[in-house]
């Protein structure tokens, strides 16, 4: 009995020091979209850039109290080609166009999906809003789930950190 307890207690710990030492961080799934205004979108177009993606809803209060920080962090980057920003909701594209007719929320968007929202999303409960930024390698650097306050700060620096980092 004692020497089954030392076993599995040098198992784990032997676990826990891979585990530990294990550098590789969760790649972007692979995908392809079309966004609402007829762009398509694929995982390959996006190598080499810095992603910024954010899971929302039209009916998502703390998703619409954080549309201005994220249109200013669209604001400050939208002359570097290296930062993508794409919004994916499982709207309909009817229902994503209204809102943005009356609401400015600058990033691509991509309608209808369910599927890219379940595979970005994995957690069993969904909380909104979901903002990732992938890195130029196509690996997952942030994901927050819910409103942050200070989302405008938190990309920026997280972005700036990446930019100028070279790729491998």
């Amino acid at each position: 009995m004692k020497f089954r307890v030392q076993s599995v207690l040098l198992l784990l710990s032997f676990i826990a020091i891979i585990g530990c030492g294990s550098s590789s961080k969760e790649l972007l799934p692979s995908f392809s979209a079309q966004t609402i205004d007829g762009k398509s979108i694929q995982t390959d177009s996006l190598k080499n850039k810095i992603i910024v993606i954010d899971i929302w809803a039209t009916w998502c209060g703390n998703c619409m109290n954080e549309l201005n920080s994220l249109n200013a962090v669209v604001e400050k980057y939208k002359m570097d080609s290296n930062v993508v920003f794409i919004a994916i909701t499982d709207e309909p594209n009817e229902k994503v166009n209204k809102f943005l007719m009356q609401h400015h929320f600058n990033f691509q968007h991509i309608a209808n999906a369910a599927t890219l929202k379940n595979l970005l999303h994995k957690s069993l409960i969904q909380e909104i809003p979901k903002t990732m930024v992938i890195n130029k390698n196509g690996e997952i650097v942030l994901d927050l789930i819910g409103e942050k306050p200070n989302i405008e700060n938190i990309l920026s620096s997280v972005i700036d950190k990446e930019l100028k980092k070279p790729q491998h």
